[in-house]
């Protein structure tokens, strides 16, 4: 998944997911068609992506970023999703606008009759 909503501006996709983990993790990088459409899509990716999308787990950290005709988004907890957006851009060089979103999950309170009996 990658939050896009068309493919009409995409050349190619690769996407980085565990097949099954405890870890919420999720990169991808996307090779638009035409170099100016890098930043919009990378802000569609950071805007539409899920980072509840797991049963589980959820992402912490979302960043999102361009450079030249590539966009990336990586959403993990947030010390894996510092170091490997750091990495990006170290690699990556001159990039883009960078789109960055923390998914706080709010406690929701439970109803007593809603709670699991222990074993």
């Amino acid at each position: 998944e990658t939050g896009l909503s068309s493919t009409d501006k995409i050349d190619a996709v690769v996407v980085s997911a565990p097949m099954m983990s405890s870890q919420a993790y999720s990169m991808a990088l996307v090779k638009v068609k035409d170099g100016v459409d890098a930043d919009s899509v990378a802000k569609e990716m950071s805007e539409n992506i899920n980072p509840n999308k797991w049963i589980c787990v959820s992402a912490e950290k979302i960043y999102a970023t361009s450079s030249g005709n590539v966009a990336f988004l990586i959403m993990t907890n947030t010390d894996m999703a510092d170091s490997v957006y750091a990495n990006f851009k170290t690699t990556a060089g001159e990039i883009g606008p960078e789109y960055s979103k923390d998914n706080v999950m709010e406690d929701m309170p439970m109803e007593d009759d809603m709670m699991i009996p222990a074993f």
